[in-house]
């Protein structure tokens, strides 16, 4: 850099042009040196919650340089002073399924571009960016590998990191080992994770809810806030409850290698084992491993809760929690730290019991489980006591010196109550704007800051009676469920035709038509011929509406069971973004015709049966094309058969300018007169001739038009 930054002062003012060109190039080498610097920062102060906004080093260095001194470890003082087999012959054949350049792929882009990398000095995002180069390479080494069971010994070395897990770490204990794997290596058994996320959901106990496909370890929050507020509920007052909560020494590091083979072998899974003891963290397959390991545990549980001996909070169900957690401890390796378990018991425990319970136990009695993965397990009537941690480690990063060190629009990305304040006192300034106004779209005037109150419904839509704060914060988002949630149609026969929702289309998704008088047909397998809709059926008990609905729905050659899918995200599943943007954007909408208001709204009436389409229609040449067609899909198709390839494009055309014409009637409240509609349609279809005259591909896509037939 300081060499093209001499170059760039030298040669500036000169007009000779070699000087300017040699100018220009001294000045590409300068801003790309600088871009790889402001990279390698970026990349070492491991800010991943700065997403965008700034390209500051400054802020990074910063960061960095805390990083280093944080993990500096100065001096330490010495510590001297029962599972069946539970995987079937096809699951085991599909985990030992043979691995595709396809799945190579997917496992390098599956990981975030920063992380750290091990001793090949590479990083995800190095393997993602010159994939076009080496990936062919890396897929055909990680496939042999994984293939043949043997890798080369310098790729199974790490860089071991001892990571604080306090402010000023004292003894090993207080540190976290961290390995920081090749990333070849990393690849291979991100490859094996993606090949285990099929299987482990069966395999594994419904209480294991963390790293599962398909599950949430969410589901453990609710468990434990729900277990305490059961505890202090009157109507449970004979009752006698306890919940522990454990605290697994080096949970990672103990686990014996020979514990971890024989659960392997007893869920199905056989392999060479070298190690002696512990895994590797930051190993994409190390949580897989742990939870499989962890099961042997649940088990233990679920057999002793099965024979009756764990139902209650008393002192022989404390010593057989004991006798349950020696038997793991000694088969495994791991240790229960007593120091840092705790025990909760319900409210009407006598403190006798309570005495002799954590006797046992040797654990200190807390009214509650306290700070449960980064949530209270208990929340009383004092809510904003509770939850004021949220707005005091809001308030700490905002106002720690990190920030001094962004640029305006750093600061921007990052969302506070007191948007220009003065510094750490919490001295406010001036209020510019009310955060409802600066919650909205850029697009709307706002800065598309998240709006806290929708952006939490949203969340807590996605984990689904029961007075507590919990359920009826959850309780409280019926209404957005109900407006997203429709049932997709496999083979119909768990959907309802009168009462469930199923028709994507309409705003409810429900049929609007009543069922008639002594009706028989239940389910929509009964609306159903093979894989076949029956048309005369359907034309005969639904309205227009709900008929071009349904014959719209495509049915599935395969049977698939019914699912349930969400209607604002493109892949029908359920995502907090969707959710929110829904939120955030809804506005009052009328199920009616927005132009004449004569049938509710459908995209085919819209295009074809509404009064106001037909008057645009009859100003072609054809006349209106009156096809008798039940469904959109059905009129196109009729239509493109008989018209010619000219009328064909001025056809699509026309339906194009009616969508725009719609759009502007129900967004801005202006709308074109029929012939208005027409003659802007024929004016675009015109240019477009125009624009593609001197090019082949305009005749090759309308002569396509007249061969064009549905799926």
């Amino acid at each position: 850099m300081d060499e093209s930054l001499a170059i760039i002062a030298h040669l500036r003012g000169s007009h000779l042009q070699v000087h300017m060109d040699e100018f220009l190039r001294a000045k590409s080498r300068f801003f790309h040196l600088l871009n790889l610097r402001e990279i390698f920062w970026k990349q070492r102060a491991k800010q991943f919650w700065l997403k965008e906004g700034d390209a500051n080093t400054r802020f990074f260095q910063s960061a960095t340089s805390a990083w280093k001194r944080k993990n500096t470890i100065v001096k330490l003082l010495d510590d001297s002073n029962c599972v069946p087999l539970l995987m079937s012959h096809d699951q085991n054949a599909s985990l030992l399924a043979p691995y595709s350049c396809d799945k190579v792929k997917s496992a390098a882009f599956s990981m975030k571009i920063d992380k750290s990398p091990g001793l090949d000095g590479f990083n995800p995002d190095f393997f993602q960016h010159y994939w076009d180069i080496i990936g062919g390479d890396v897929s055909r080494f990680c496939i042999d590998c994984l293939h043949s069971g043997s890798l080369p010994s310098k790729l199974n070395e790490t860089t071991l990191v001892l990571i604080p897990k306090k402010g000023v770490p004292e003894r090993m204990s207080d540190l976290r080992p961290i390995a920081l794997c090749n990333m070849v290596y990393k690849i291979m058994t991100k490859m094996i994770v993606n090949q285990l996320k099929s299987i482990l959901p069966p395999i594994v106990s419904e209480s294991q809810s963390a790293f599962i496909f398909g599950r949430s370890i969410q589901d453990n929050i609710i468990l434990a806030f729900e277990a305490m507020h059961g505890f202090n509920m009157f109507h449970r007052k004979k009752e006698l409850s306890g919940a522990l909560k454990m605290d697994i020494s080096k949970a990672y590091d103990r686990l014996e290698w020979d514990f971890i083979r024989d659960m392997l072998i007893r869920m199905g899974e056989i392999g060479p084992i070298l190690p002696t003891r512990g895994l590797r963290q930051a190993d994409p397959l190390s949580p897989n491993l742990f939870i499989l390991c962890a099961e042997e545990l649940s088990r233990l549980l679920q057999d002793s809760i099965n024979h009756g001996s764990l139902h209650g909070a008393n002192v022989q169900e404390a010593l057989e929690l004991k006798r349950i957690l020696r038997i793991y401890e000694n088969a495994s390796g791991q240790l229960v730290n007593f120091q840092k378990s705790s025990v909760s018991v319900s409210k009407y425990t006598p403190v006798a019991l309570r005495d002799s319970i954590c006797s046992v136990l040797q654990v200190e009695e807390k009214p509650d489980l306290g700070n449960y993965l980064g949530l209270p397990s208990h929340v009383g009537s004092n809510k904003r006591e509770v939850f004021s941690f949220v707005k005091d480690r809001l308030w700490k990063r905002l106002n720690s010196w990190k920030h001094r060190a962004l640029s305006q629009a750093g600061k921007e990305r990052m969302m506070t109550r007191y948007w220009w304040s003065k510094g750490a006192d919490q001295n406010c300034g001036i209020h510019w704007l009310g955060w409802h106004r600066m919650a909205k779209h850029r697009l709307e005037g706002g800065l598309g800051f998240k709006s806290l109150y929708e952006f939490n419904l949203a969340m807590l839509a996605s984990l689904g009676h029961n007075p507590s704060f919990l359920w009826r914060s959850i309780w409280a988002n019926r209404s957005l469920v109900k407006a997203g949630a429709y049932w997709r149609i496999g083979n119909g026969k768990s959907v309802y035709i009168w009462s469930h929702p199923w028709l994507k289309e309409t705003p409810d998704s429900l049929v609007s038509t009543p069922p008639p008088p002594n009706c028989t047909l239940s389910v929509v397998a009964d609306l159903m011929i093979g894989h076949r809709w029956n048309e005369s059926l359907i034309a005969q008990l639904f309205n227009d509406r709900d008929r071009s609905c349904i014959l719209n729905i495509p049915l599935s050659l395969s049977s698939r069971l019914d699912a349930w899918c969400w209607k604002f995200a493109s892949k029908g599943h359920y995502s907090v973004k969707s959710a929110y943007r829904f939120l955030s954007r809804r506005v009052p909408v009328d199920s009616m015709c927005p132009l004449y208001h004569e049938a509710p709204e459908t995209v085919f009436h819209i295009l074809v049966q509404c009064s106001f389409a037909r008057s645009c229609w009859l100003s072609l040449p054809l006349g209106w094309p009156a096809f008798p067609a039940a469904s959109l899909r059905e009129w196109f198709s009729l239509a493109f058969l008989t018209a010619s390839a000219e009328n064909a494009s001025l056809i699509l055309m026309i339906c194009w300018a009616l969508w725009h014409n719609r759009n502007n009637v129900v967004w801005k409240a202006q709308g074109r007169i029929a012939s208005g509609v027409f003659f802007m349609a024929l004016n675009f279809l015109q240019q477009w001739r125009g624009a593609c005259s001197d090019s082949t591909s305009c005749t090759n896509v309308v002569s396509a038009l007249t061969v064009w037939s549905p799926d």
